[in-house]
């Protein structure tokens, strides 16, 4: 229900009839004092646009960090929080560049495939008021119209349908699955197939179960290539300056370490190995090796059965034993 003056009446009714009833009057009270004095906190008609949002995935990282990185075990120490939490973002960060490498679509985008396939086989009526407005026809209530308005003309967010050429932030409709889930509904596919000029009827298709498996959008590639680029070096940057540090420590506890040694040939040989060690750091300072790009050259489904390996067997002839009597 996304109309508020309907939700406002609908919710009058339900607390009447709460009210009226002495099984459910205490109830009623409880939900008046709790709930019925802040509505926009809760009620999807104040919260449109802003998805069906929950706090799954931080209880899910919650269980994730004290069960598989602490073993279930409470941690009083600040430093050992931070370690556990850096490194499980870098392992979040290896799994992405995985899923980015294989193409694996995720559940939003297979969603929207979706609704664009049931919107090439839905025969609906649709005006259009002006330019960027139209009104489409309710699939199961005909006499319910959808108003749609197209908001953007650029694709500016991964979510897209390739077919439509369009993003979740293109048009905006007064559905529930758009406004609630903040999804390409059925209907703004449909309004976008019909107003977009196709010289060839082919250009109008529906995506096959494999396509909604493993088809990779155009428009997204170079965004993973680069986002792929960006967790590699992060995990590089990170390594890099954990080294740093352990060689800082190393060289002041050396430094701690070198009043204990009063032979002058083994603090000549101890100045011979730091000579060294300062021309390489010197020499290498400034030849940084660079990271070499991440170029994606296979692109394969990322549920192909693996290649059976070739068998090798030995082509040395074996001696024939002759049995003896």
């Amino acid at each position: 229900m996304c109309d508020e003056n309907e939700f406002n009446n609908a919710l009058k009714e339900s607390n009447q009839e709460l009210m009226n009833d002495p099984d459910t009057k205490d109830f009623g009270i409880y939900f008046d004092r709790m709930y019925g004095n802040r509505v926009s906190l809760w009620a999807y008609c104040h919260r449109k646009g802003l998805g069906v949002n929950c706090n799954m995935h931080l209880e899910s990282m919650h269980k994730t960090i004290k069960y598989h990185y602490l073993n279930g075990c409470k941690v009083g120490r600040l430093d050992k929080s931070i370690t556990t939490i850096r490194r499980y973002t870098r392992d979040k960060k290896v799994e992405r560049i995985i899923k980015l490498t294989k193409g694996k679509t995720t559940t939003r985008i297979q969603e929207i495939k979706k609704r664009h396939n049931k919107s090439t086989l839905l025969d609906l009526t649709i005006n259009q008021d002006n330019i960027n407005n139209w009104s489409v026809e309710s699939e199961y209530t005909p006499s319910q119209f959808y108003k749609i308005k197209k908001i953007n003309d650029d694709v500016c967010c991964p979510m897209i349908c390739s077919v439509c050429k369009l993003c979740i932030h293109t048009y905006q409709c007064s559905c529930p699955d758009d406004q609630i889930k903040s999804m390409i509904c059925k209907h703004i596919h449909f309004v976008a197939l019909k107003t977009t000029s196709t010289d060839n009827s082919e250009d109008i298709t529906t995506l096959s179960a494999v396509d909604i498996e493993n088809t990779n959008f155009d428009a997204t590639v170079n965004n993973h290539n680069n986002e792929i680029q960006v967790h590699i070096k992060t995990l590089e940057n990170k390594k890099t300056i954990y080294m740093q540090e352990q060689f800082k420590e190393k060289a002041i506890s050396l430094a701690n370490k070198i009043n204990n040694i009063t032979n002058n040939e083994h603090l000549q040989e101890a100045l011979k190995k730091l000579n060294s060690i300062e021309a390489f750091i010197e020499a290498t300072s400034n030849n940084d090796k660079t990271l070499i790009d991440f170029i994606k050259t296979i692109n394969e489904p990322p549920n192909k059965k693996l290649k059976t390996q070739d068998t090798f067997f030995s082509t040395k002839k074996k001696k024939k034993t002759g049995k003896t009597q």
